[in-house]
């Protein structure tokens, strides 16, 4: 915009005579300056107004919105004022879903025409746009930036799909029907490339009624009681090339069968794979079942093969035992478990088997089933400590030389004298422990291992101390057992026996953890408790 200068030439004034001077008023000075601005701002705005007789703006444009036929179509804008073209082209594009289409422009008087390198592709959506950079001769610019869109497409509606056969969770009865999906709109045959089923099926897509109905054919029988999915992406696309937007999943299964697996029958393996244990179910009389083994397996038979994974996440165990299957995956009527953890000898636990156990066809118990359980067979029973026999001197053989001790028999005296085992002198000697094993299993005996990590034998005031050095299941110091324990396991422990002159308490003791040849362990600790 021009600015102008406004002068003003103050007249000659003749010579006069030297007269006083006065200031002038105040009010008519301002009154002055006043008058001066506004001829300034008057002058200044007819000046705008010769400079700019309208704006500069975009007046018309083709192709012009909605749906165009890209072949022979024109792509061009007119503008109120004589256009700098350097500036318009450079501010100008045209661009499909954010790529910028390329070409080159041509111009009639005010009307610049761009020319596409390449035709322009049927079913897109362009977008036109010219930025404020753009100016007219006299170097105004666009307001505000220009754009507008056009599209490729005969239609710019989605697609949807409005119906499946079979239905959504139904079930597929034929053994190869096929799997329909109709849409709104004719489909485009390759996109049909993003369905899929899962598990994966062998077959062919084909569009008929007009492209709207595809139609999956498969090459081999649905897996009766198997669950499918047919996985529609949300890029599946119709004729006009107009994708649906959004994922859908059909679900359905396979097969008639309407009857669910009936409870199974329970039983107990022995390690050789034999049944020693029928399991009745709770029913509200049953109090436990008895007898079951730390070696015994579950065996579960059910009236139909059903899908090995659902029972093992229907099974649980209470305690937790650590139930591992050792049937083959997939679908069993016969399924066997062991336990990772044992159940400890005389307790009791239940198994549960919930109704989500499904056969072939999804089908499902009608019910939960239960069992009860007590660990208590014969041949699990651990060892547990009875008795114990010292000499009360070195030498002694038979008869009272002999002291005999029980657990229930606490705070007796231990004669150990210091004529026989000298104060403070180490002295070689023995003393034999006496255990209870399992009745049902002949020939087992005490870990003589455990039993070393778990023997003690402490006292208090420094009364005496045992160091133990062998143990012994055979090649015993005296060549019979004790009276009355004839039938218990006996275990001779030698090492050195060193006395004090000082009374107190002895505890002989044997920990929990002890072990026997049939790898039945003691869960609790025993002690013999003496008086010195």
């Amino acid at each position: 915009m021009k600015t102008l200068s406004v002068v003003q030439t103050a007249p000659a004034v003749p010579a006069m005579a030297a007269m006083p001077r006065v200031a002038a008023p105040r009010t008519a000075r301002m009154a002055a300056l006043l008058a001066a601005a506004a001829v300034f701002t008057a002058l200044l705005c007819s000046g705008c107004d010769i400079l700019r007789d309208g704006p500069f703006e975009v007046t018309a444009w083709s192709p012009g919105g909605g749906y165009r036929n890209p072949a022979g179509l024109e792509v061009a804008l007119a503008f109120s004022q004589e256009p700098d073209r350097t500036s318009v082209e450079r501010s100008f594009s045209l661009s499909e879903n954010s790529r910028i289409v390329s070409g080159h422009f041509s111009w009639s008087g005010s009307r610049m025409i761009f020319n596409p390198a390449s035709p322009l592709e049927a079913n897109r959506d362009y977008l036109i746009v010219l930025k404020t950079g753009a100016q007219d001769t006299r170097g105004l610019s666009l307001e505000r930036q220009f754009e507008a869109a056009f599209t490729t497409r005969p239609g710019t509606t989605r697609p949807r799909l409005v119906e499946t056969v079979p239905l959504d969770g139904d079930i597929m009865a034929e053994e190869r029907g096929p799997v329909e999906l109709l849409f709104s709109s004719p489909m485009d045959r390759s996109s049909l490339q993003y369905l899929s089923f899962s598990p994966a099926v062998s077959g062919v897509w084909a569009l008929e009624g007009e492209g709207r109905r595809a139609v999956f054919t498969p090459s081999e029988n649905w897996t009766s009681g198997r669950e499918y999915r047919l996985n529609a992406g949300t890029e599946l696309a119709d004729a006009a090339d107009l994708e649906t937007g959004r994922p859908y999943v059909l679900h359905f299964s396979a097969g008639t069968d309407r009857t669910g697996p009936e409870p199974p029958a329970a039983y107990a393996l022995d390690p050789g794979g034999n049944i020693v244990l029928v399991l009745e179910p709770f029913d509200g009389s049953v109090a436990e079942n008895r007898g079951w083994e730390r070696s015994y397996r579950l065996k579960l038979v059910f009236s139909e093969p059903v899908d090995t994974a659902s029972v093992s996440a229907a099974l649980d165990s209470t305690p937790a035992l650590g139930m591992i299957l050792e049937s083959p995956p997939g679908y069993e009527d016969t399924l066997v478990y062991r336990f990772s953890n044992a159940p400890a000898y005389g307790s009791s636990f239940t198994l549960t088997l919930g109704k989500t156990v499904r056969d072939r066809s999804g089908n499902t118990m009608a019910a939960q089933t239960l069992w009860h359980i007590r660990a208590d067979g014969g041949a699990s029973s651990p060892p547990v400590l009875k008795g114990m026999r010292f000499p009360l001197f070195p030498g002694a053989a038979a008869g009272a030389d002999l002291a005999v001790f029980t657990p229930e028999n606490q705070f007796a005296d231990l004669p150990v004298r210091g004529e026989h085992y000298p104060f403070d002198t180490g002295v070689n000697t023995w003393m034999e422990l006496y255990f209870a094993l399992s009745p049902e299993v002949p020939g087992v005996s005490v870990d003589p291992f455990s039993l070393m990590d778990v023997f003690r034998m402490n006292t208090t005031n420094g009364a005496l101390s045992f160091s133990p050095r062998e143990v012994r299941i055979s090649g015993f110091t005296l060549p019979d057992p004790a009276a009355g324990w004839e039938g218990l396991c006996r275990v001779e422990i030698r090492g050195v026996l060193t006395n004090k002159p000082y009374t107190g308490m002895v505890t002989v003791e044997v920990g929990a953890g002890l072990g026997d040849s049939l790898g039945n362990a003691s869960g609790e600790a025993y002690r013999i408790l003496l008086l010195k």
